[in-house]
């Protein structure tokens, strides 16, 4: 037979635990930064182009931006100073991921990065 204390624990416990079981979990938000050597495209909605196509698949792969991801754009209009800053601010703002297409995007980003601790993995796929 169950003492009752060990009831009383038992209730108290299970009725502590049930609004964590219904409880829902607010989804992570992540941040990706997009650089591009280029400029940028000429709609706000950003639907043409290689970012474009990003977006898209990214929506196909469950990514809704605005609601589990938002993407940080810099464009550098083929200026390298400005691409070095883009490539600058997205590395001090902490995003979770940075996506460039282009050889000089993807130096000046390896040259943001060794300028900051090494707190985070980076990785630089060339093909």
């Amino acid at each position: 037979m169950i003492d009752r204390r060990r009831f009383i624990g038992a209730l108290g416990g299970g009725l502590f635990a049930t609004p964590l079981l219904y409880a829902q979990h607010a989804e992570r938000v992540y941040h990706i930064g997009w650089l591009d050597l280029g400029a940028p495209p000429p709609t706000t909605s950003g639907s043409h182009g290689l970012l474009g196509a990003f977006r898209r698949g990214l929506a196909e792969l469950g990514w809704i931006e605005g609601q589990n991801a938002v993407i940080e754009t810099r464009y550098a209009n083929d200026d390298s100073a400005r691409l070095a800053a883009g490539a600058a601010e997205l590395v001090a703002s902490r995003v979770d991921v940075i996506v460039t297409i282009t050889t000089p995007a993807a130096d000046s980003l390896s040259r943001s990065l060794k300028t900051r601790p090494r707190s985070r993995r980076a990785c630089i796929v060339r093909k």
